[in-house]
């Protein structure tokens, strides 16, 4: 019996880590760096920020660093910081719904009727838009 104890206990153990380890891959940034997707609350790029290099497929538990405001259906400002790779905005979770690509470089402070209405978005690997 101790041995199965110590097994169960040793998957669980790497179930968390990697658990973990997903949740901070996943993590926002306030600091719209070199090579992240960068979304603001407000637009005209108010501040508050929230940037990551990888995309996201539910922004439903997400808030922006260093505040309480929940990111899903409130992003006002977009802005793409890769090189070379668009970034795909899209209305709901898991990559679905109306889409908006951004190619890399550009930016826009007023979404119009997108305004509000994000809930994911994917790293395109090279053009898409």
């Amino acid at each position: 019996m101790p041995i199965v104890q110590a097994v169960i206990r040793g998957l669980l153990g790497a179930s968390i880590a990697l658990v973990l380890s997903a949740t901070a891959a996943l993590a926002w940034d306030a600091t719209c760096s070199s090579g992240e997707a960068c979304v603001w609350k407000n637009s005209s790029f108010q501040v508050p920020l929230a940037a990551q290099a990888s995309g996201d497929s539910d922004y439903s538990n997400d808030t922006y660093p260093n505040t309480q405001d929940g990111m899903n259906d409130s992003v006002s400002s977009i802005r793409n910081r890769y090189s070379s790779s668009d970034v795909v905005f899209y209305f709901s979770d898991l990559y679905n719904g109306t889409s908006y690509c951004l190619n890399p470089g550009w930016e826009s402070g007023s979404l119009m009727g997108h305004n509000d209405q994000y809930s994911s978005h994917l790293i395109a690997i090279g053009s898409t838009c």
